[in-house]
C-alpha cells in the first residue's frame, strides 16, 4: 500500500505548492481592509487566496472580485446562520 501511494499520491502533493486561504467574514464592510492590503502587498499573489463574506466590498484591492456571494442566507452575528456562512466560505477555500 505503500508503494500504491507514493506512486499516486505522492508525486501529485509534491507537484503542488503550498497555499494559504484567508476567509473573511463581516457583518457589513470588511474592517481594516486597508491594513490587510498592507499585509498583502509585496507577496507572491500565487502563494494565496482570499474570500469574504460582507454586505460591502473592501478598498483594497486584493478584495476586489473575491466575495462569496450567497444572498439566500441572512446571517445575524452570534447565531447559528454564521455556521452557513463559514461552511460556504471553506467549500470555496477548498
Amino acid at each position: 500500500m505503500e508503494a500504491q501511494y507514493r506512486r499516486i499520491g505522492a508525486s501529485s502533493m509534491l507537484a503542488q505548492k503550498p497555499k494559504i486561504a484567508f476567509l473573511f467574514l463581516a457583518g457589513n464592510r470588511l474592517p481594516l481592509d486597508l491594513v490587510w492590503d498592507q499585509f498583502f502587498q509585496g507577496e507572491n499573489e500565487n502563494r494565496f487566496s482570499i474570500y469574504f463574506k460582507a454586505c460591502l466590498t473592501g478598498r483594497s484591492k486584493y478584495f476586489l472580485d473575491r466575495q462569496v456571494n450567497n444572498n439566500s442566507i441572512q446571517i445575524y452575528w452570534g447565531e447559528a446562520s454564521m455556521i452557513q456562512a463559514e461552511i460556504i466560505l471553506l467549500q470555496h477555500a477548498l
